[in-house]
């Protein structure tokens, strides 16, 4: 793993947390790639646990996790949604556990 990537899953600021980890997810392809009808909204298949997932995504979820909503502002919590959707898009969606862990964290 490069410096940079470590180093971004380990930032404790927010503000520079959410950059840093959304410049990590955009790094990589969407392994989700839609046409036609599902182009503009995919829907989303559960149970995920046997889907295919880039090996960083467990990482990049858990350092946006660390992230508590309650504690940023507007914008910040807005960018958290962006990096979590990036994340998901570009790095697979996360097993039934996480799953649950992340919608609670959110919600």
């Amino acid at each position: 793993m490069q410096a940079w990537q470590q180093r971004a899953l380990d930032e404790t600021n927010p503000q520079a947390a959410l950059t840093a980890l959304t410049a990590l997810a955009r790094m990589f392809p969407r392994s989700f790639k839609p046409v036609d009808q599902d182009l503009d909204t995919p829907p989303p298949t559960f149970s995920a646990d046997g889907a295919v997932r880039n090996p960083l995504q467990p990482a990049v979820l858990a350092a946006l996790g660390r992230l508590a909503p309650a504690s940023l502002s507007k914008s910040e919590k807005l960018e958290l949604l962006r990096a979590y959707i990036l994340a998901l898009y570009r790095l697979g969606t996360p097993d039934e556990a996480a799953r649950h862990e992340h919608i609670e964290n959110l919600d």
